[in-house]
């Protein structure tokens, strides 16, 4: 996988290349108070936190709770990897068209057709796993693949734009304490993720040692695994809704 995060941070470097930090003055850098005030005035930062969050989190939920999904309701653990090739491959091929399709739309509005299309796959993910049709699975995994791809690449170029509406609407830069918001969300999503997957495990009362497993264990698993690869489009898409980061720094631009 290390081509694909090779990929993904070239994009995501090219994208970010995108930002106007350049044209601005540089002022002192603001105490650690004021940092904090100018982070709760910037709307756009608790949008693209949200982002990470569910992103990393669902991400937690899939990677823990894939290896159960394959044992007790494929019984065969061994298409754990397919299951994983289906998520990660169809993404590698769609990143490097990102850029492209971000010039001639926006980020946001890329992002935004791409969870459309994630949502299109989770359904088919879902339907599949209700009628236990192993292939609709997976051709709806590669759909959310697909679907995912813009949001992936454009992630961090969104983070800048988002330190550029401190900058344009507020006269401060705060790189460091806005860049932020991508450590804190994939370390605390994903151990949400984690701590999701122990939590319903107990709820379904799964026992490892149990050599088969109540019929309400492995539904749980079976619906954790399935709903944590679908729901997060439907997030996504109200989120990206929110986030015009993008047309308000243009308009701040041209003031």
């Amino acid at each position: 996988f290390s081509f694909y995060f090779k990929i993904r941070v070239d994009i995501c470097s090219k994208m970010c290349g995108r930002s106007r930090f350049h044209r601005f003055i540089r002022k002192r850098d603001p105490n650690f108070k004021e940092s904090i005030h100018l982070l709760l005035k910037n709307k756009y930062f608790f949008v693209i936190l949200l982002i990470y969050l569910v992103n990393y989190l669902s991400s937690g939920m899939v990677q823990g709770m894939g290896i159960f999904y394959t044992t007790y309701q494929l019984n065969d653990a061994s298409l754990l990897g397919v299951l994983s090739m289906a998520s990660v491959i169809p993404m590698i091929i769609v990143l490097p068209f990102v850029p492209k399709l971000t010039e001639k739309t926006s980020i946001r509005n890329a992002s935004l057709i791409g969870s459309a299309i994630a949502l299109m796959g989770g359904i088919l993910i879902i339907t599949g796993g209700a009628s236990n049709i192993f292939p609709l699975i997976l051709f709806g995994l590669v759909l959310k693949a697909i679907g995912t791809a813009p949001l992936t690449g454009g992630l961090n170029a969104l983070i800048a734009e988002t330190d550029d509406y401190s900058q344009l609407r507020f006269k401060r830069r705060i790189t460091g304490i806005i860049y932020s918001c991508s450590s804190v969300g994939i370390k605390v999503g994903t151990g949400l993720g984690t701590a999701a997957c122990g939590l319903l495990l107990d709820l379904g009362k799964f026992n490892g040692k149990a050599l088969s497993q109540l019929p309400s264990a492995v539904s749980t698993i079976k619906w954790s695994y399935l709903l944590a690869n679908a729901l997060p489009a439907v997030f996504f898409i109200v989120l990206f809704l929110l986030l015009k980061v993008e047309k308000e720094n243009q308009l701040l631009r041209n003031r």
